[in-house]
């Protein structure tokens, strides 16, 4: 009897060890991948790097999916989730190409965790709790705060003749309406995500049929833009470093889905996941500051906090279910 227990405790262990050191990957991948899609910027231009990276994941994904086995197919769903998941993209990158840091375009992103948790508990009957509302309004509460903030974009420099440096606050830029509509997009590619999956999808082959259709729209948007298929670079921009940052991002696009995929399925509750992954958003923001000089004031800092806060107590909340995005 006691070497039963045993077993079953040591099972339970390998078990959480096993979805928590996935899940501590999540937030490394999610600030990997925004900070070198800011670096990327710096010399690929935005409808580029959108195309490019995405066709470059789509590929990475194509891949593993051979390796191990998984026949790739597409549904009217996964054409739907992969359109919108197209434009959650490019809105994304537009938001991080704007922002004074790219880690307040990815928090303003995450927000769409509410409009996925709301739809779910009409569309597949999942609940929501006191803890869930409460997390919604924190979250709500540091978008207000970040949105509405106009004391984060300040420039430094020279006067002229003197040596004295100046700083002043620039133009309000509403950068924030970006990955705020990239948001709703990706409310619609989680929430086809949620149904292809209940429907008996593979997460892998659902991602790379989504993947193939958001580089369509990414495509089609490139054409539009600048009349070319063309990979294309800001002037004066470096053409080695945007490419290596740019396949950096794609290559880490991927691993994420793979990991999150697997973390979600074996923790005990996949809003845990999810909720761990809003640590990216810190990550980046932090390294931003020393990496790219990108300052913010307290009150945007105060803003990233709640939203981090905020959507992890609601996607963590016992009953969260399918209220955590798929991928």
């Amino acid at each position: 009897m006691v070497r039963k227990d045993l077993g079953i405790v040591l099972s339970y262990y390998i078990l959480m060890r096993e979805w928590l050191l996935l899940s501590l990957l999540l937030p490394l991948f999610s600030a990997g991948y925004t900070l070198l899609t800011k670096e990327a910027l710096e010399s690929i231009t935005v409808p580029s790097f959108s195309m490019y990276s995405l066709g470059t994941a789509l590929v990475v994904l194509s891949v593993y999916n051979a390796i191990i086995g998984k026949k790739i197919h597409m549904t009217w769903l996964s054409a739907i989730g992969g359109l919108a998941f197209g434009f959650a993209v490019m809105g994304l990158t537009i938001g991080i190409s704007k922002a004074p840091n790219p880690g307040l375009a990815a928090a303003i992103y995450r927000t769409q965790t509410i409009l996925t948790a709301i739809a779910s508990v009409f569309l597949f009957g999942t609940s929501l709790d006191v803890q869930g509302v409460i997390g919604m309004l924190i979250t709500l509460v540091g978008a207000y705060f970040i949105a509405t903030d106009r004391k984060d974009i300040v420039e430094a420099g020279i006067h002229p003749g003197t040596i004295k440096r100046e700083k002043k606050v620039l133009a309000p830029d509403n950068w924030f309406i970006y990955p705020a509509l990239a948001g709703v997009a990706l409310t619609v590619k989680d929430l086809t995500g949620i149904e292809s999956l209940r429907t008996g999808m593979p997460a892998t082959v659902f991602a790379t049929s989504q993947l193939l259709f958001a580089t369509i729209v990414a495509a089609a948007h490139k054409y539009y833009e600048d009349g070319t298929f063309k990979l294309e670079y800001k002037d004066g921009g470096d053409k080695r470093d945007g490419l290596v940052n740019m396949c950096g991002a794609a290559i880490i696009n991927s691993a994420w889905v793979a990991v999150a995929i697997a973390a979600m399925s074996s923790a005990p509750n996949p809003g845990y996941s999810k909720a761990l992954t809003m640590g990216g958003i810190i990550i980046s923001t932090m390294a931003s500051t020393f990496l790219f000089g990108d300052k913010l004031d307290k009150r945007s800092y105060g803003g990233i906090a709640a939203i981090v806060a905020g959507t992890a107590i609601l996607v963590g909340q016992k009953k969260a279910g399918s209220s955590a995005s798929t991928i």
